[in-house]
């Protein structure tokens, strides 16, 4: 199936419900840089506008997800670190890496 990443069980003791989604943390398609590229760029846009929400409305942000602030930041986290073995080769996965930072830990007081 190729390079693909699989992640360490903490999506489905921890939060099942991302299973749901169309996305999957466990299986990013590292070996498909122009795959990975849509998905790190889709995901970049995501933090983005809710940075731009957060710097509007603050941490009253996080009462618009139906999975609050913990769960936003695991997920985002979880693929930060899943693009680790790209990273170096991959401008967008830095600049993701960055901007999670930049939402889940300078926002936080």
């Amino acid at each position: 199936k190729g390079n693909t990443f699989k992640f360490d069980g903490l999506k489905s003791s921890f939060f099942p419900e991302f299973g749901n989604n169309s996305f999957d943390v466990e299986t990013l398609p590292l070996n498909n840089m122009d795959q990975l590229a849509v998905i790190v760029a889709d995901k970049l846009h995501n933090l983005r506008s809710i940075q731009e929400e957060i710097d509007k409305t603050g941490d009253a942000v996080w009462e618009r997800f139906n999975r609050g602030k913990r769960e936003q930041s695991w997920y985002y986290t979880s693929i930060a670190n899943a693009l680790k073995p790209v990273m170096k080769n991959m401008r967008l996965a830095r600049k993701l890496d960055a901007e999670v930072a930049k939402v889940f830990t300078k926002n936080e007081k």
